[in-house]
């Protein structure tokens, strides 16, 4: 008789981490799957995203990506296409965004509240921080931002970065730290804030605990 090998389905990598991150989440649910997790009263799913999705500290942007090191598997609850609810991405995206404390490099302040519309990831219709980010520290580091383009460009990103914080209606705390290698570089980033000085203190009425400047250089 002729020896037959039968062909097994195989596990892929993408496979096991479906699997495994399906897992996570139940697991972050408090063992429950997603249908019996939105049964919940809000109070209820309300207590589970904090634990899962509140940084006991800011959390970090000085690059492309946020710092999530410290949520682990809590990020999860964010990705629709993780756990397949709209409802608990939107959910989990409103308490991401208006509880934890953010500490961002002004040249990367728009990819934070860059409108979110990855049709597979993020819930229907798309998510804006911009609605629900309540706490912000922006780092204005003068070698941060010349190396995101020419020296012409400084003036640019921060003047972005205030007109970005105007767009957010629920801010309730706003540092903007001005910092550099010597003094001189931080007169130069407060030369540009001057020049907007009506543009603060439209945004320090608009946030709630005001606007905080800090100074410093190394």
């Amino acid at each position: 008789m002729p020896f037959i090998i039968e062909s097994q389905p195989r596990c892929t990598y993408q496979d096991e981490l479906e699997a495994k991150e399906a897992e996570q989440v139940r697991q972050l649910l408090g063992n429950r799957s997603v249908d019996q997790f939105l049964q919940l009263p809000w109070d209820d799913r309300e207590r589970i995203y904090n634990e899962a999705l509140i940084a006991p500290h800011f959390l970090l942007m000085l690059w492309h990506e946020v710092q999530h090191g410290c949520l682990g598997a809590g990020v999860l609850l964010r990705q629709r296409h993780v756990t397949g609810s709209n409802q608990v991405a939107q959910e989990a995206n409103q308490i991401y965004y208006s509880r934890n404390s953010f500490h961002v490099s002004a040249p990367f302040l728009c990819e934070l509240l860059a409108r979110q519309t990855d049709w597979e990831a993020d819930p229907d219709g798309g998510f804006d921080p911009k609605e629900w980010v309540q706490r912000i520290s922006v780092i204005l580091y003068w070698d941060d931002i010349t190396e995101c383009g020419n020296p012409g460009e400084n003036r640019r990103v921060v003047l972005e970065v205030l007109e970005l914080l105007s767009q957010c209606p629920r801010l309730e705390d706003v540092t903007l730290e001005i910092t550099g290698e010597d003094a001189a570089d931080v007169r130069e980033i407060e030369n540009i804030l001057l020049a907007k000085q009506q543009t603060i203190w439209n945004l320090d009425r608009q946030v709630a605990r005001g606007v905080r400047i800090v100074r410093e250089h190394s």
